[in-house]
């Protein structure tokens, strides 16, 4: 079977939608504070309507691919013998083994994990920064949120 990376139609809808901006805004800030397992990101897929659901395993590889594409996330498993991570290296197909495996095997739900790296750091503080202005923007009256405030770019 061919799982080459390629965007399904509800991929695209849910891009059109922001729900896959605010899934990788989610994957990151919590891969920065811990890690995020690859069947949870398999699993909001499952729960984003029929279409993303009968897509979900195809949709949690393209997901993953972006953010690794990105520089914003690594593919890890556990170390044997180690409290430390291991990073993974894989293609497209090893990435969609991982996933379907993770999915389908109960023992393997928790093998494999996204680790945030050093550009995600930086995203996640520039988000906090600016949820942290608008807050204080609200605090402040109407209109003082969106002064000075820049967006960062959803990877």
């Amino acid at each position: 079977m061919d799982v080459r990376a390629r965007r399904t139609a509800s991929y695209a809808g849910l891009v059109r939608s922001g729900a896959i901006g605010s899934m990788k805004r989610d994957v990151l800030l919590e891969a920065e504070r811990d890690l995020v397992y690859v069947t949870t990101v398999h699993h909001e897929f499952t729960q984003a309507g029929e279409a993303a659901r009968a897509d979900a395993i195809a949709n949690t590889v393209q997901l993953i691919e972006e953010l690794i594409a990105s520089g914003h996330c690594r593919l890890a498993t556990w170390g044997i013998g180690t409290p430390q991570h291991r990073l993974l290296d894989e293609d497209t197909q090893g990435i969609h083994r991982l996933v379907e495996r993770g999915v389908q095997d109960r023992h393997c739900v928790w093998e494999v994990f996204l680790v945030a790296t050093p550009e995600s750091a930086a995203w996640v503080r520039q988000y906090i920064d600016l949820v942290e202005n608008f807050e204080r923007g609200l605090a402040s009256g109407p209109g003082a949120a969106a002064e000075g405030a820049e967006s960062p770019e959803v990877p």
